[in-house]
């Protein structure tokens, strides 16, 4: 077993680092993240949690932002809101 003393290249003696609460503390923090992690998995498992994402469909384009407002009721040049106000998906 070696010495809690030891030396370094220089000559000088340092103190071993020992292990303090606070180094139980983390052991205890990743203990419990690597056990949340094992549920999560056992839940998605549970209700066949499928990690692909879904296809697809379709997407809408807008070229500008005013073809992205040209449903809003407030759309560019109302006084009643800012402009950009109403996103065109929300409307």
């Amino acid at each position: 077993m070696s010495s809690p003393v030891l030396s370094n290249p220089q000559g000088t003696a340092y103190r071993k680092p020992q292990a303090d609460v606070y180094t139980a503390l983390l052991a205890l923090a990743v203990v419990a993240l690597i056990l949340g992690m094992v549920c999560l998995y056992f839940e998605m498992q549970r209700f066949e949690f499928d990690l692909k994402p879904p296809p697809v469909l379709g997407m809408a384009t807008a070229t500008s932002p005013s073809d992205a407002l040209a449903g809003c009721p407030n759309s560019l040049g109302s006084a009643s809101a800012p402009a950009l106000s109403c996103p065109a998906a929300h409307c």
